[in-house]
Formats: C-alpha cells, sequence, structure tokens
C-alpha cells in the first residue's frame, strides 16, 4: 500500500486520495473474487463439512445391526470421493496461489521505491545536507 500510494504521488500528489480509493477497491475486488472462486475451485469441501452427521448416522446403522438407507450408502461414497479428490483440488487452489505471489513480486519492481539500501542512504543523506542548508541560510538572515 505505501508503495502504491508513493507511486501515485510521484505522478500527481493530488490524486494520493483517488489511488488509495482505487487500492482498496481493488483490495475487495481480489478478496470478493477469492472468495466466489475457493468453493469453485476446491468442490469437495461442502461434502466434507457435513461428513460426521453422515459418519456418525452410519456407525449408528451399523451398531444397531440395521442395513443404511440407500441414500446414506449414497453419502458415504460422495464422502469417500470428497476425500479423495480433495489433495488434488487444494494443489490447484495452491498452484493458483503460487501464481498470484509471483504475479505480485513482478509487479512490485513498477512501483517507486528504494531498491538498493545504499540508494537510500545516499537519498537520505542529500536530503539531511538540504535541510541543514535551509535551516543555516534561515539562521543567518537578520531579524525583522
Amino acid at each position: 500500500m505505501a508503495s502504491f500510494t508513493e507511486t501515485v504521488e510521484a505522478r500527481n500528489p493530488a490524486l494520493t486520495a483517488t489511488g488509495l480509493a482505487v487500492w482498496g477497491w481493488l483490495l475487495r475486488l481480489v478478496v470478493t473474487v477469492c472468495f466466489i472462486a475457493l468453493p469453485l475451485v476446491v468442490k469437495s469441501v461442502d461434502t466434507l463439512v457435513a461428513a460426521p452427521f453422515y459418519i456418525a448416522a452410519y456407525k449408528q446403522a451399523l451398531a444397531a445391526n440395521l442395513t443404511p438407507p440407500p441414500e446414506l450408502l449414497a453419502q458415504m461414497g460422495a464422502i469417500q470421493a470428497a476425500a479423495e479428490a480433495a489433495p488434488g483440488e487444494w494443489r490447484i487452489w495452491y498452484a493458483v496461489c503460487i501464481i498470484c505471489v509471483v504475479v505480485f513480486i513482478a509487479t512490485i519492481f513498477v512501483m517507486r521505491g528504494r531498491w538498493s539500501p545504499a540508494v537510500a542512504r545516499a537519498d537520505e543523506a542529500a536530503h539531511d545536507a538540504k535541510v541543514a542548508r535551509e535551516l543555516a541560510s534561515l539562521q543567518s538572515r537578520p531579524q525583522a
């Protein structure tokens, strides 16, 4: 965020507030897209979250020496399929995340900033020297 606002301010200082609004909008957009995309990529989560209820019902039927109803058996099959599919779905999601991190890292270098500590120290020294000169010129002026 700091780098983004510095980049906007370097273009036009009057646009800093607008830049922050754009940054906030983009942040919300990314979170919303992830919120929508995650269940589309990792489809097994809903089935596995509901699994304890169905597993308990299945165990209860077996403990009572009853044949589980066909709906319960179908759900147990869906739970097993979801458990087998989940690792691959999460791998896909993590690959998407890694791609996004790579894109983020690549865009860092188009932002304004001091990418070298030596350059940052030189800029700081130049700024301190300028401030010292200004203070000296203010102190040497006659008081009115």
